[in-house]
């Protein structure tokens, strides 16, 4: 009988703040143990908090500003090279996957102890105007670290591709973020506190200057007033950012109509996501491809998206590209919310474009995508042993 492949997935962000990478390596991981493979999470995720299982802890966390202008919890450790090696070949892990390598903490500590194949997914995007782009080089002396531990490079996007060439140190393999479709396809209860009496734009994500909201409340304020009247604006997340926001609704008098809704449970967002008239996500930069959008595509929600490369990517084949906005352009961001508010024909439209273009990011398709890098990986490892 076949021994099970044993992956360890390691990710130095913490699953108790979760975010796009958290989001993509728990749904791949899952994804994967369904197809037969065993998985053991690897994360600084502290046992009193939720993260998924088979789970192994390495590290603390911690938090730090990230390249795109946000904020992350990443990990360092400890333990020493010894202790880390010892550690994973007690588990018997045939691979290691690691997402986002970018930052030198714990998960170039678990590198430089591991004794088995490695595979690295880079998910840093930004766009090609940005000053990140002067990095490159700093960027490429990175990849040269890295270069004779890492059998097999994934990015999630191309923008995620350019973004990473430098720090890459093998042929890139582009494959998607996996999202589990089946909760956005099973329909949840109305939340409460949506109004049944307006049309509801919804915006989900961390309440900080690089995603937008700012420019989105600033746009929904210069809406004409009897299409404000008739809608209501829900936020759900939290950040740094939110104090300001509040002031910010409040000195236009829009208490009554943007709703803070903080951080909700998945089934919340979803059933939020599931009953909202438009969703809206106008983020400025740091985008390798959205995985809200993704999520909004697959609960078929038309769509309007800031126009960052990652956004742009992901909505190539919109059918409504004047929904691709610039948010910084008020004006404009608030005519084209206008115009959905006002077309409910091309709402409906762009709903039934999102779960079928949303079927690629199917946890068990990405799942297959890698499981052949890992099988090849395996044997190769093989081969070198009999050799």
């Amino acid at each position: 009988m076949q021994k099970k492949l044993h992956l360890g997935l390691v990710t130095s962000s913490s699953y108790a703040t979760f975010g796009g990478v958290q989001y993509h390596t728990q749904n791949l991981g899952e994804a994967l143990i369904k197809l037969g493979t065993k998985v053991t999470f690897i994360s600084p995720t502290s046992e009193k908090t939720f993260c998924p299982t088979p789970h192994l802890r390495i590290g603390r966390a911690i938090k730090i500003p990230t390249p795109n202008g946000s904020w992350a919890t990443f990990s360092v450790t400890s333990r020493s090279t010894d202790e880390i090696a010892k550690t994973i070949a007690k588990r018997k892990i045939d691979i290691l996957h690691f997402q986002e390598l970018n930052c030198p903490l714990s998960s170039w500590q678990i590198l430089a102890a591991s004794m088995v194949k490695n595979v690295a997914t880079f998910h840093s995007g930004w766009n090609r105007s940005s000053y990140f782009e002067n990095l490159q080089p700093f960027f490429k002396s990175i990849g040269q670290l890295l270069k004779n531990k890492i059998q097999a490079t994934i990015v999630v996007s191309k923008t995620s591709a350019h973004c990473s060439q430098g720090v890459a140190p093998t042929k890139i393999n582009i494959i998607p973020i996996a999202l589990n479709l089946t909760p956005y396809q099973t329909l949840h209860p109305r939340p409460l506190k949506l109004s049944k009496n307006k049309i509801n734009l919804l915006y989900i994500g961390r309440l900080e200057k690089r995603k937008g909201v700012n420019k989105l409340i600033k746009a929904f304020n210069q809406l004409k007033p009897d299409i404000k009247q008739k809608t209501n604006l829900y936020l759900i997340g939290k950040g740094v950012l939110e104090t300001t926001l509040r002031l910010q609704t409040k000195i236009n008098k829009l208490e009554n109509q943007v709703h803070f809704l903080g951080a909700l449970s998945e089934n919340q967002k979803i059933a939020y996501l599931q009953h909202c008239d438009i969703f809206i996500s106008p983020a400025i930069h740091g985008e390798s491809l959205g995985i809200t959008l993704v999520e909004a595509m697959a609960a078929g929600k038309p769509i309007i998206a800031g126009n960052n490369d990652g956004y742009q990517e992901t909505l190539a084949n919109y059918p409504c590209q004047r929904c691709v906005v610039n948010p910084k352009n008020s004006q404009n961001f608030a005519k084209v919310i206008e115009e959905l508010i006002s077309d409910e024909k091309l709402r409906r439209q762009l709903a039934c474009w999102g779960p079928k273009h949303a079927d690629k990011y199917s946890a068990e398709k990405v799942a297959r995508q890698h499981l052949k890098i890992y099988t090849q990986l395996k044997i190769i490892a093989n081969h070198q042993l009999i050799s």
